[in-house]
This record gives structure tokens, sequence and C-alpha cells, in this order.
């Protein structure tokens, strides 16, 4: 999974916390959201700027139109021809 992939890559974390992914409470948040407070445990920092990581990490993946992290929560648009 990417988003476990880009978990270790930027904190080199060797445990890894299930990922819960849901679907957003409103549109404009995308597709998909991943929460980033469990991983704080793990990595020792604050969830918000976890989810920035992530971000960093994920931006210009060939399947993500946009990846946004928006507090704790590390939100997803999935390009439209992924799904078609």
């Amino acid at each position: 999974m990417a988003v476990e992939a880009a978990l270790r890559e930027a904190f080199q974390v060797g445990e890894m916390p299930p990922i819960v992914m849901m679907v957003p409470p409103r549109i404009e948040f995308g597709d998909l959201s991943v929460q980033c407070a469990p991983f704080a445990k793990i990595v020792g920092e604050n969830p918000a700027k976890i989810a920035a990581a992530l971000a960093e990490k994920l931006q210009g993946r060939a399947m993500y139109e946009w990846v946004k992290p928006v507090g704790a929560y590390l939100n997803f648009k999935i390009k439209p021809e992924v799904f078609f």
C-alpha cells in the first residue's frame, strides 16, 4: 500500500498500525481519507505533521489527482480513469 510505504520512507518505522481508509464527510475533501492519529504514537510526531509528510511523499503518483493533508487526515482524489 502506498501510504504504508510512504510512512516507512518518511519516518523509518518498522512497526505498522492498521491503516484505515474512509470516505471523507464532504465531497471536496476527496474520494478517500486516512486518519493519521494512529501513527503518532509510533512515529512520535503530531498527526498533522505526519499527514503533511505523507502528502509530500505521495504527491505526483499516477493514480492520484491530488493528495492533501487536512489536519490529522490525509485526503486523496483518485483520477477518474483509475475508476473507469
